[in-house]
C-alpha cells in the first residue's frame, strides 16, 4: 500500500480505481482511515463518534463484491456523515448536550441513498448545536479546527464534515445547508460542495417543504461531485417535493466556448478581502481564455438580503419548534450562539416577515434578469478566511477590510441562493488567501439546471491554479 499521505491525497474516484483493480484493499484502506482519523482529529476535532468494529465488518463485506465483480458505485468508501442526519440505531446529538442520547429510528434518504450504494459509514462528524452556525464548535464536541490553519473555522454548520474529508478522516461526506453550510464549510477548507436545485436531492419534513432547505454533499474533486450526484439525485418516497433529474449529466462536460459568464465580486453589497477577490479573478480570466464570455456585473441587491434569509429562518423556527418551552435549567446548557438565535427567533414580527417576502420576490426578479443574459453567475462564497475557530457571534466582532460586518451573516454570501433556492450551485476552491486558507466562489445556475452548473464547474477544476493538501498531516 503506498504511504500514507498519498493515499490520503487520492480523490474517491482514485480511491475506486484502486478498489476495482484490486491494487487496494476496502479493508486495508479502512484500517488506515481509522487509524488516521485517531491522528487527524487530535488536531482538527472533526470526530464526533467512530463505528469502528461496524465499519470494518462491512469493508471484509465489500471487498469479497470487488472479489465477485458485483461492486456498487461507492462501494467500500469511507464516509463521514454530520451529526445532524438520521441513520437509525445511531446516535443524533446535533451538537447540544440536551440530545447527546438520541439514537434515530430511521435513515434519511441520502444515507439511505449513500448505503445502497456501498458506502460505509464510519465516522459521524461533529456540527454546531442544532447546525446553528457558520463555524463549528459546541459545548458537546468542543472546538472544530481547519486542517489549512488550526486557529481558523472550517466553517459550519457541516464543518466537521469538511474538516474531515480535508484532512483525510473520509473519502466522501453528507452535508446539509439552510443557509451556506454546505458551501461555507467546502469554500473554507478546499472542497468542492454542491447544494443541487430544492427537490433534486430528497429530504425529510418538514425540511423538504422549505425551499431554504438542502441536503447535500462535500467532494474531494468535481469528477467525486458528478458520480455522488448521480448516486443521490431524484424522487424518494419520503419527499413528496423531490424531483427526478431531468437526464444524467454527461460523462464529459462540452467547453465553455461560448458560455456566458456573470461575474459579481460583491453581490451588490458584501465587503469582500482582496485575498478573495484576486484569485477570482484569476479564475474567471482562466474562463475567458477558454472561450468564455465574462463580464461583471452589478446587482440591486443591498443589506435586506441579510434580514430576509434571517427572518425567513425565524419564522421556520416558530413553526417548527416551541423554543418557549425549555425550562432554564436546559436554557442554561445551550451555548451562547444558540441562545441568541432562539431569542431572536421568538421576537420575529409579521411586519417583517411580510418584508421578508417582498425583498424575496426582489431578488428573484433581479436574478431573472442576469439568467435572461447570462448561463452562470460566479460569486465569492466566503468574503473572509479570518475567521477564528472559537469565534462567537454574541461576544466577537468580524472585519472584512478594517470595517465591522454582520456577525452572523455579514461574512459569507451563500443565504441568497437558499432565499432562491432553485438555483443550483456548485462550490470550487480557487486557491489559497494570505493566511494559507483556501479561496472560493459559487457557480450558480438557472433553476434546475445542474448540467450547466456542472459544465461550468469542470472548467474551473480543470483551468485554475491547483491547490495543494492541508500542511496538516
Amino acid at each position: 500500500m503506498m504511504n500514507d499521505q498519498a493515499l490520503f491525497d487520492l480523490t474517491a474516484r482514485d480511491i475506486l480505481h484502486l478498489f476495482k483493480a484490486l491494487e487496494l484493499s476496502p479493508l486495508e484502506f479502512m484500517r488506515a482511515t481509522l487509524e488516521r482519523c485517531e491522528t487527524a482529529d487530535t488536531a482538527v476535532r472533526a470526530k464526533a463518534f467512530l463505528l469502528e468494529e461496524q465499519a470494518l465488518q462491512t469493508a471484509k463485506l465489500c471487498e469479497k463484491r470487488y472479489l465477485a465483480g458485483t461492486a456498487r458505485p461507492l462501494e467500500g468508501l469511507p464516509t463521514a456523515i454530520k451529526d445532524e442526519t438520521m441513520v437509525a440505531g445511531q446516535v443524533t446529538a446535533n451538537g447540544s448536550l440536551l440530545s447527546n442520547n438520541c439514537e434515530a429510528t430511521s435513515t434519511d434518504p441520502v444515507p439511505e441513498r449513500l448505503l445502497a450504494a456501498g458506502a460505509i459509514i464510519h465516522l459521524r462528524a461533529t456540527a454546531p448545536e442544532w447546525s446553528c452556525g457558520a463555524v463549528t464548535w459546541s459545548h458537546l464536541w468542543g472546538v472544530t479546527r481547519n486542517p489549512w490553519n488550526l486557529g481558523v473555522t472550517p466553517g459550519g454548520s457541516s464543518g466537521g464534515c469538511a474538516a474531515a474529508l480535508a484532512s483525510g478522516m473520509a473519502s466522501i461526506a453528507n452535508a446539509t445547508d439552510n443557509g451556506g453550510s454546505i458551501r461555507i464549510p467546502a469554500a473554507l477548507c478546499g472542497l468542492v460542495g454542491v447544494k443541487a436545485s430544492h427537490g433534486r436531492i430528497p429530504e425529510v419534513a418538514p425540511y423538504n417543504a422549505d425551499p431554504y432547505c438542502h441536503h447535500g454533499y462535500l467532494a474531494r474533486s468535481i469528477e467525486d461531485a458528478t458520480l455522488l450526484y448521480e448516486c443521490l439525485a431524484g424522487e424518494h418516497r419520503l419527499d413528496p417535493a423531490s424531483k427526478m433529474t431531468p437526464k444524467r449529466l454527461p460523462k464529459q462536460f462540452e467547453s465553455v466556448q461560448g458560455l456566458r459568464v456573470a461575474a459579481s465580486t460583491n453581490l451588490g453589497f458584501y465587503l469582500v478581502e482582496d485575498d478573495v477577490i484576486g484569485p477570482m479573478h484569476t479564475a474567471l480570466g482562466l474562463l475567458e481564455d477558454a472561450g468564455a464570455k465574462v463580464e461583471e456585473i452589478d446587482l440591486d441587491w443591498d443589506e435586506r438580503v441579510i434580514s430576509t434569509a434571517r427572518t425567513h429562518q425565524f419564522v421556520q423556527f416558530q413553526a417548527n419548534q416551541d423554543g418557549q418551552d425549555m425550562d432554564q435549567a436546559d436554557f442554561d446548557r445551550l451555548t451562547p450562539y444558540y441562545r441568541n438565535f432562539l431569542s431572536h427567533a421568538m421576537a420575529v414580527t409579521k411586519r417583517e416577515a411580510e418584508d421578508a417576502d417582498r425583498y424575496q420576490a426582489h431578488m428573484a426578479e433581479t436574478l431573472k434578469d442576469v439568467f435572461s443574459k447570462f448561463d452562470v453567475l460566479v460569486c465569492p462564497t466566503v468574503a473572509t478566511t479570518r475567521v477564528p475557530a472559537d469565534f462567537d457571534c454574541t461576544r466577537d466582532e468580524i472585519l472584512v477590510r478594517g470595517k465591522r460586518v454582520d456577525p452572523v451573516k455579514g461574512w459569507f454570501m451563500t443565504y441568497a441562493f437558499n432565499t432562491l433556492g432553485q438555483h443550483p450551485v456548485i462550490c470550487m476552491p480557487t486557491g489559497l488567501a494570505r493566511n494559507r486558507v483556501p479561496t472560493s466562489v459559487q457557480v450558480i445556475a438557472r433553476p434546475y439546471e445542474e448540467p450547466t452548473c456542472f459544465r461550468a464547474a469542470n472548467a474551473l477544476a480543470k483551468l485554475r491554479p491547483g491547490i495543494p493538501s492541508p500542511p496538516f498531516g
